[in-house]
């Protein structure tokens, strides 16, 4: 089995947040909460490169309110862009 590297993310240094993560458009969200990696390839050994790292998400509109579970979502792709972080 090939080793894997976590990416480093804890709570106090997340993966995704509204201070490491722009929009071209304006923000629309702060909402990273869970997601997929997105991976293009097809070899065996599930490699995700750390340049071009790409994440589906669901976000939503920073001032929704109510049963989290009834909030409408929208879909983001986060794209890394500094492979320094």
């Amino acid at each position: 089995m090939p080793s894997r590297t976590p990416l480093p993310a804890s709570e106090s240094n997340p993966f995704a947040r509204a201070g490491k993560v722009s929009f071209p458009a304006g923000a629309w969200t702060r909402d990273f909460s869970r997601g997929e990696t997105i991976r293009a390839g097809r070899d065996q050994t599930l490699t995700i490169p750390a340049c071009r790292l790409q994440c589906l998400y669901p976000g939503m509109n920073p001032g929704a309110g109510g049963d989290d579970s009834l909030l409408p979502r929208r879909l983001g792709l986060l794209t890394q862009t500094d492979s320094a972080r």
